[in-house]
């Protein structure tokens, strides 16, 4: 079986200064009931890290379960303001597809809100673009059981 057919993405998120700006979660029997902003400020807090110490930056790190997929953009109208879009998926997410996906998400989020140009704090502007996310991860958000059933549904 192909890797990207056995992987699934749970979630997956994009972050500016450690603000959640979207959190698109699928599966939420994984879990652990983490508050988003907690999670935003870790990964914008690793990501910052290993951007201080290391002179480089963070694609994606594993654990036992799970593998979370890093992609970050600096953008253009801000003096080194960056956002960071992750995915996190089991512990078969293929990476090269990780990225793919989030490289996609990334392009048209930015072209459908401006580089950010126009944000003033409020993220309930981002609600609506769940369904591009929906739309460009399709079945990556389901279990390989779940793709099987939606077959024949």
């Amino acid at each position: 079986m192909d890797k990207e057919k056995e992987m699934v993405i749970f979630e997956l998120g994009i972050v500016k200064s450690g603000v959640p700006l979207v959190s698109r979660e699928y599966y939420k029997d994984y879990n652990v009931n983490v508050d988003p902003v907690l999670r935003g400020g870790f990964l914008s807090g690793l990501n910052a890290f290993v951007q201080e110490v290391f002179s480089d930056k963070i694609d994606s790190f594993s654990m036992e379960n799970f593998k979370i997929a890093f992609i970050s953009y600096f953008l253009k109208h801000t003096k080194g303001e960056s956002i960071i879009l992750y995915c996190i998926g089991d512990k078969n997410l293929n990476l090269k597809f990780a990225k793919k996906a989030l490289t996609n998400v990334l392009d048209k989020f930015l072209e459908k809100y401006n580089e950010l140009k126009d944000f003033f704090g409020d993220v309930k502007i981002f609600d609506e673009f769940n369904q591009t996310i929906d739309d460009i991860l399709g079945d990556l958000a389901k279990k390989p059981d779940d793709r099987f059933r939606s077959v024949f549904e």
